[in-house]
């Protein structure tokens, strides 16, 4: 969902230095604009928001309530009294209206028929880019539409104009249709190319924000190129508009952990597979049936997680199962971030399909805390362990990452506090030691507040430390209650 969160990110300055990415990709129907935005947005580790569902929306609206779509004033009434909501992940784009999941629902045939003629009224498309002017907010997006270049975000950091040939438009567009089950199976593609032939001239000769190509937009012919090859295109553009910014920029962009040599040159791992909440439901609550039956695990303070909105899950990491542990016993089901290394194998799509974030480190990862802050934005439950790698557990130490996301976000944090991993699986151990007793611990939300821009290092530190403080009082408090020790550096005397 987007409301007070975008509106966050849209209050903020609008300083150059601040702005992340913003790409706007543009094109008649058929194009791919979806399925490429989508697949740019998820490898970039940025927001997507589809323009068109909310016309779709708002056409779905007018139908329901029995308006004649040639009446411009009731169809304007109509737009000015919805609260649309689209979701921003681009692994799981929603819309809802005044609360009701219309995702399913906006691409039925008649919303398809009515929607050119809903968003030509210019009452509705001056709503429209309002709202979504406000969803871009600070950017840290990839927006789709038939106006996004030319009126919605003009000063778009990439404008990109997808075209097609009619013939592989209508292909493209008849599968589709296909493919829904609202739709006829016999679908033709002459018949489609027919209707995408009248919505062109109707998006192009409205004149509200017409059908076409930002001048600075870059043209990209779809008709032979396959999915990944637009991506990569699209992806090379933002890497020579995402250097240029920084390059113009005063500070550094992104969270400010030192680069480290060795780290430079290793590979870096990205997610491919498309996250399945589903999945990470069923996972979440597979997890808890598990870990009861092989440890004897104990939870406390899982009150203390939110129920719904966005919040990061921090915790002290010791043992390889400090991850799969919280994921199991959080009450809501989360995405973590992991380490990069534990890719490269068969395990890549399951990891993937769970919504696990590779990071990095020993670099400031942006594309990977860029997806993290996508999923905050959508409302969703994040979880990370900010020491950057297993130790002591002690949190002597926090990444300056997770400072990042906790101040971009505006979201709490719920401290976690795991005891008893390191003795349920030793350090060379395959398998786990058969009921030994875990407990984690779950503490108050904070927040974090820090003056500055939040990708200045100055900022991230400031609050890295806050969270550090949290963390480790949390800490003591949570070996107090579970009458466990509380973890101590390694150098630390007896």
């Amino acid at each position: 969902m987007t409301d007070t969160r975008t509106a966050h990110l849209a209050d903020r300055p609008a300083q150059p230095a601040e702005r992340e990415l913003v790409i706007a990709v543009d094109g008649p129907s058929g194009a791919g604009k979806s399925t490429v935005s989508r697949g740019a947005a998820e490898r970039l580790g940025l927001r997507y928001l589809d323009t068109g569902s909310m016309y779709r929306a708002i056409t779905r609206r007018v139908l329901d309530a029995g308006v004649d779509v040639n009446d411009p004033a009731a169809v304007a009434a109509v737009a000015a009294a919805v609260r649309l909501e689209p979701g921003t992940d681009p692994a799981r784009p929603t819309i809802h209206a005044d609360g009701q999941d219309l995702t399913h629902a906006v691409r039925s045939p008649e919303v398809t028929d009515a929607v050119s003629a809903v968003s030509a009224v210019p009452a509705v498309r001056a709503c429209m880019v309002e709202q979504q002017r406000q969803i871009i907010g600070a950017g840290g997006i990839v927006v789709e539409g038939r106006d996004i270049g030319t009126t919605v975000a003009p000063d778009a950091d990439v404008k990109v104009y997808l075209v097609a040939d009619a013939g592989k438009r209508a292909q493209r567009r008849t599968l589709e249709l296909r493919s829904t089950s609202d739709h006829d199976d016999q679908t033709s593609a002459a018949a489609t190319e027919e209707a995408l032939s009248r919505r062109d001239a109707l998006d192009s000769g409205r004149a509200a924000s017409p059908l076409a190509r930002a001048a600075d937009a870059v043209q990209i012919d779809t008709t032979t190129m396959s999915v990944d090859e637009v991506i990569d295109a699209i992806l090379e553009l933002a890497k020579g508009a995402d250097g240029e910014r920084q390059q113009a920029s005063a500070e550094p962009v992104g969270p400010a952990e030192p680069v480290q040599p060795s780290g430079s040159r290793a590979r870096l791992v990205r997610s491919r597979w498309r996250a399945h909440p589903r999945l990470i439901r069923a996972m979440s609550r597979f997890g808890w049936w598990l870990f009861h039956r092989v440890f004897r695990v104990r939870v406390f303070g899982a009150e203390h997680v939110p129920s719904t909105g966005p919040v990061l899950l921090a915790g002290n990491h010791t043992s390889f199962l400090d991850g799969p542990v919280v994921f199991g016993m959080s009450p809501r089901a989360a995405v973590f971030f992991i380490k990069s290394e534990l890719y490269g194998g068969p395990l890549d799509r399951a990891l993937d399909w769970l919504g696990q974030i590779p990071i990095n480190r020993g670099r400031p990862d942006r594309p990977a805390l860029k997806r993290g802050l996508a999923l905050l934005a959508d409302g969703q439950a994040v979880g990370m362990f900010p020491e950057g790698s297993r130790g002591s557990g002690d949190l002597s130490n926090v990444q300056h990452g997770i400072a990042y996301l906790a101040l971009k976000a505006d979201c709490p944090v719920v401290p976690v506090a795991c005891f008893g991993t390191v003795d349920a699986l030793p350090m060379g151990r395959r398998l786990p030691k058969w009921k030994t007793r875990v407990d984690v611990v779950f503490g108050p939300t904070f927040t974090v507040r820090a003056d500055g821009d939040p990708s200045a290092r100055r900022t991230s530190a400031e609050a890295a430390e806050q969270i550090r403080q949290h963390l480790r009082e949390h800490l003591t408090a949570a070996a107090e209650l579970t009458g466990r020790p509380a973890p101590q550096p390694p150098d630390a005397a007896p």
